[in-house]
């Protein structure tokens, strides 16, 4: 269980940076680069969007530890699991 827990916490920070930057404004463009320079960031979104069934799940998930999903990490992972 400690590794499943570790694993979905990786799986939330690949969430909130593979959201898509340009557009959000100059100044994250210069702290995260463009999207254009980091093709990763569409790959890990097409990731999320084919297993989204099981992305929106884990936030229910009951066998996880209570806390684990907290409610901005949660709103990243569902924005990445449906777009």
């Amino acid at each position: 269980m400690p590794v499943r827990a570790e694993l979905v916490e990786v799986l939330l920070v690949v969430a909130e940076l593979s959201h898509p930057v340009d557009g959000c404004g100059e100044q994250a463009i210069r702290f995260l680069g463009s999207d254009r320079d980091h093709p990763e960031r569409a790959r890990c979104w097409a990731v999320f969007a084919e297993h989204a069934a099981l992305v929106r799940g884990l936030p229910d998930d009951r066998t996880l530890p209570d806390g684990l999903v907290p409610p901005d990490e949660r709103a990243s992972l569902l924005k990445a699991a449906t777009s």
